[in-house]
Order: C-alpha cells, then sequence, then structure tokens
C-alpha cells in the first residue's frame, strides 16, 4: 500500500431468543445467526506485517463487526496506524449501547485523530474497512483502497469502490477498470485515515441481511492477487468462517503473497 500526492436458551414464549451454536443471539429481538473470523498473514515479501484485523462480537450478542486495516507502507509505522484504528474501534464497539454503525463510526474518527497525535511531525496513516451486521442489517464504511465484498445467491458484489488514483481515472473515463487492475499506480491511494486533517469517510447506506450472507472484508494483499471468480468459489466453499479466512490467505501466498494480508469473514446462518 504506498500513500497518495480486517449456552443454550429455549424459546418459551412469543418473540423469545435462543443462542446458535457460535454464541450469537437468533430469534425476534436479535441478528441472526453469525459466523465469524479474522486474520492476517506477512505475505511472502514483506519483513514487517502492517495489516491488522478484527472480528469483533457485541458482548451482550446484539451485534458483530469485521474491520481490516492496511498501514501505508509509504509513510512512517503503518503498522502502529493500523494497530491503533483496530484498538480505537473496539474500544468504541465495547461501550456501544446502541446503533452500532454510529458507534463504529465513532470508533473510526477516534482513530483518525489518534493517528494523528502520536505521529506528531510525522505522517503516519492506514486504510479502513468494516461491515457491521445486526437486526438492522448491515452497513459498509471505508477510507482507502481495502474492499468490502458480497458474497450472495453465487454471486460475489463489491461494496466498496478504492479510494485510489486509478479508480479516479476510471471515474474520469481514462481508463477501463480491466486497465486499472494491472497499471503499475493501483497502489497509490488518495484517501487514508491518519494523513489529513479531516478524514473523509465513505459512508454505506444500510442494508437487509439474508440467510446464507457472506460477507468479506480484505487488504489489497488478497484482493490484488486473487481474482473475484477465485474469491467466490473459496467463499462458497464447505468451510466455517476460521477456514475461509485461512484458505483465502493460503491461497494469497500460494500466488507469491506480493504483499501482507488481512481478512476478515462472516457468514450469516439459515442458508440452505
Amino acid at each position: 500500500m504506498t500513500a497518495g500526492d480486517p449456552a443454550s436458551e429455549r424459546p418459551d414464549r412469543l418473540g423469545a431468543t435462543a443462542r446458535g451454536p457460535d454464541g450469537l443471539v437468533t430469534g425476534n429481538d436479535g441478528p441472526p445467526s453469525l459466523d465469524i473470523a479474522a486474520g492476517t498473514d506477512v505475505g511472502k515479501k514483506r519483513e514487517i506485517n502492517q495489516d491488522a484485523a478484527l472480528g469483533f462480537r457485541d458482548a451482550r450478542n446484539r451485534f458483530a463487526t469485521l474491520v481490516v486495516c492496511d498501514g501505508l507502507g509509504g509513510l512512517e509505522s503503518g503498522e502502529v496506524a493500523a494497530e491503533i484504528t483496530i484498538e480505537r474501534i473496539r474500544a468504541a464497539l465495547e461501550s456501544c449501547e446502541d446503533q452500532p454503525g454510529r458507534c463504529l463510526e465513532r470508533g473510526i474518527l477516534a482513530a483518525h485523530h489518534a493517528v494523528r497525535d502520536v505521529a506528531g511531525e510525522r505522517r503516519m496513516g492506514t486504510t479502513v474497512v468494516a461491515v457491521v451486521l445486526g437486526p438492522g442489517g448491515f452497513e459498509v464504511m471505508h477510507v482507502g483502497d481495502s474492499r468490502a465484498y458480497l458474497l450472495r445467491d453465487g454471486t460475489l458484489r463489491p461494496l466498496t469502490v478504492d479510494h485510489s488514483w486509478v479508480m479516479e481515472q476510471v471515474a474520469a473515463g481514462r481508463m477501463s477498470p480491466e486497465q486499472a487492475e494491472r497499471d503499475p499506480r493501483r497502489n497509490i491511494v488518495t484517501r487514508a485515515l491518519g494523513t489529513d486533517v479531516e478524514l473523509n469517510l465513505q459512508l454505506r447506506a444500510p442494508e437487509p441481511l439474508q440467510p446464507g450472507d457472506t460477507f468479506l472484508v480484505c487488504s489489497d494483499g488478497l484482493s490484488g492477487v486473487l481474482p473475484a471468480k477465485e474469491i467466490a468459489l473459496i467463499l462458497g466453499g464447505p468451510f466455517d468462517a476460521e477456514m475461509a479466512v485461512k484458505a483465502l490467505i493460503m491461497r494469497a501466498n500460494q500466488l507469491g503473497g506480493p504483499d501482507n494480508i488481512g481478512v476478515a469473514v462472516a457468514r450469516v446462518g439459515g442458508g440452505a
């Protein structure tokens, strides 16, 4: 990444809840059963892992969150920026009383200011992509070129658009998406957390969940190496979330592992 300029309760009445095998509440008052996992790997070419990932479950089983951060390698201490961001987001989610989407947004904004405070005269930054899942559906937030995807009914759907120089060229009609994927400048990001005074965070409107949905958030160490068809094939396989994370990381390394790899996956229960 380069800066430009991751007990069982029986329902005994209407509206009661039950806990699935993963411990997340199911029922009329809670989110559907969710299986989540997250992980990172240094890859095959880097000496330092600047990616960080989080798979968070609310202690009261109201919501879950996936986060991946990719510290900017062209700046100083990208791994520090990524870890600070994960810590601030986790703290905001742990203290969340209501509206987890707003809690997530507050955590990201807190991380932005914390990274800038730690940086001082230095310039530090990280990408961040996050998906929060709960009874109201799912929300997506991101800055930079780390991505979110939804696999639904066998189709892999991107939920984010990279904040990168090449995607600006695509939007302006100067480059095709296929050219952007191959361009050597594709890693130049145009927005990041911590690099500027104001954080230009992109928010996606909430959407409903469906049984069988699978969510992926990842750094470009995965999305820049694995074709979308192969990502869909792995996510659609007979794996739980933990095995899907491991399989995606392993495959990225088999293809050369040119960058750090950050991955988080959530599966929504109830699919066929």
